[in-house]
């Protein structure tokens, strides 16, 4: 049998692809062609003029010895301040990843391109989130067989019983017969951390 392709679309700006082969269905986020608002998309790869001012003031203050680069502490410090809480060894990750010179240290130029990248990640997370709330119907925090087989007709995509079941098996890891949030984030975006 061959591939089945079709799309759903979740909202102005998030679509999710669907494609039907013959091993478990398996569902990839992908970007809208352009969003009809100002929202960001998980693909948007530029900070708009406000984030780029917020991080440059927030770099500018905890870049303590003024010599325009930061340390993993100021770093630390940084994340903290606009309102996330990494670990040490988070903080120390996230300098080796954005360090592209080696010295260590963030420039403005590494921090703006590491922030954009974390605002991708956290942009993809939200539509996987939003995309798991209209699988889940009933709002209760799982997508059971008659949630997934209702979204698939919605969808216009005719599937047997035995598709709907390959589709849960796949994903649902702990073998309790729905699909969670994990799960179903883990299906959409498959090796996420």
């Amino acid at each position: 049998s061959t591939p089945t392709h079709c799309t759903l679309t979740l909202s102005l700006t998030t679509h999710c692809s669907v494609t039907l082969s013959p091993s478990p269905l398996q569902l990839i986020a992908q970007s809208p062609p352009k969003p009809l608002h100002s929202c960001t998309t998980m693909d948007d790869t530029s900070l708009s003029s406000e984030q780029i001012r917020k991080y440059k003031a927030a770099f500018n203050r905890f870049d303590s010895d003024k010599d325009g680069v930061i340390n993993g502490k100021e770093l630390g410090k940084i994340l903290r301040f606009i309102g996330q809480n990494p670990t040490e060894a988070e903080v120390q990750e996230m300098i080796e990843d954005a360090d592209k010179d080696g010295t260590g240290t963030l420039d403005i130029i590494e921090f703006l391109q590491m922030m954009r990248e974390k605002v991708k990640e956290q942009n993809k997370e939200d539509e996987i989130k939003e995309a798991f709330t209209v699988f889940d119907v009933d709002g209760n925090g799982y997508i059971d067989r008659r949630e997934l087989a209702l979204m698939m007709r919605f969808i216009g995509e005719p599937v047997s019983q035995e598709e709907i079941d390959d589709i849960l098996d796949e994903a649902d890891k702990d073998q309790n017969g729905l699909i969670d949030y994990s799960e179903f984030a883990d299906m959409m975006a498959p090796g996420r951390a």
